[in-house]
């Protein structure tokens, strides 16, 4: 056995079944196949993250990447005839996956309002401006009373 292979193993030995073996090479190997597994994710991708924006995020920029899910949730009261739809920025680049109002579960009220939840995929990389009008649909342009507006570039 040469010397380097000496000074790579350690002078501890066990008995196992009358044979004499060395305690370290065994011991690394077994700490290898343990943690080999578990530590194989690390540095990867993560996976699509998911981006939530409110009202307050409205004039921003956001980075993201292909996959990711942007979810924009905004206060709606459908009662009034106003309701939130896409303006500009759905196309190649960002595609609506849905769009769902739910009433307010602490008032409700008939009349009262909620919230309509907006969910953007991210397709392909490039640069959009996402724009949201508040309106009467049936009123037209004319009817808008507050937009939401932001900047995404995403990434691949």
């Amino acid at each position: 056995m040469s010397r380097r292979w000496l000074a790579l193993t350690s002078e501890v030995t066990t008995w196992s079944g009358g044979r004499r073996w060395r305690g370290r090479p065994v011991a690394l190997l077994l700490v290898w196949l343990i943690l080999a597994p578990a530590c194989s994710g690390l540095g990867g991708n993560p996976g699509p993250a998911t981006i939530r924006l409110s009202g307050a995020d409205s004039g921003s920029s956001f980075t993201a990447h292909v996959g990711d899910a942007i979810v924009v949730t905004l206060a709606e009261n459908p009662s009034t005839g106003y309701r939130w739809d896409v303006d500009q920025g759905v196309g190649k680049v960002l595609a609506l996956a849905s769009s769902d109002y739910a009433a307010s579960s602490t008032t409700p009220l008939a009349g009262a309002g909620g919230a309509r939840t907006f969910t953007f995929r991210a397709q392909k990389a490039g640069g959009v401006h996402l724009v949201l009008k508040e309106w009467r649909p049936f009123e037209g342009d004319r009817s808008i009373v507050q937009r939401f507006d932001i900047t995404v570039e995403v990434g691949s």
